[in-house]
């Protein structure tokens, strides 16, 4: 059974000349763009692939890992902040979206924040700051504030800057 918003092992249907069709199970064939699979993999192999939604609710697979994974937390930079909500880089071509309902504070464009990574009513994977906001939003402190809060998975520095990114003043 696959799990949304987890790492899982997938058997390698068969590899064509621009994806690999991986065993999604109950999900079906997941195609996988060859450029996101090692070198030699072959009809049988196991993959370790990431699954999340797209817009339309389909699943993804893909090999590279985000900052964090379904019910973890992470410190993200915001790097949208529209109508919508806001959005922010968490490793994947996908920003994780960050409805209005849950942030605790207003996020803009360039800050960082805490991020809970959370599946909403449809299934998809979105953030939360609700319940990892610092007391006061000013405070630039990145350890937990409630003792019961899960470990933070990720450090800005890991997620590798995208190609298009513009240096903001902060």
């Amino acid at each position: 059974m696959l799990h949304i918003g987890q790492l899982n092992h997938l058997k390698v249907l068969e590899v064509g000349a621009y994806a690999a069709i991986l065993d999604g199970d109950q999900l079906g064939r997941l195609p996988l763009s060859l450029q996101q699979c090692p070198q030699g993999l072959a009809p049988d192999d196991d993959l370790e692939v990431f699954i999340y939604l797209d817009a339309e609710g389909d699943p993804v697979p893909t090999t590279l890992c985000p900052a964090a994974h379904l019910g973890q937390v992470a410190w993200l930079e915001v790097v949208e902040a529209n109508d919508l909500g806001a959005f922010a880089n968490w490793g994947l071509p996908k920003d994780l979206f960050i409805p209005f309902a849950e942030q605790q504070y207003a996020l803009s464009k360039g800050t960082h924040t805490l991020v809970r990574v959370y599946q909403d009513n449809q299934g998809r994977l979105a953030g939360s700051t609700q319940e990892w906001a610092p007391p006061n939003a000013t405070e630039t402190e990145t350890g937990p504030w409630d003792s019961t809060a899960p470990t933070i998975v990720h450090r800005p520095a890991a997620i590798p800057e995208r190609p298009d990114a513009t240096a903001t003043a902060r």
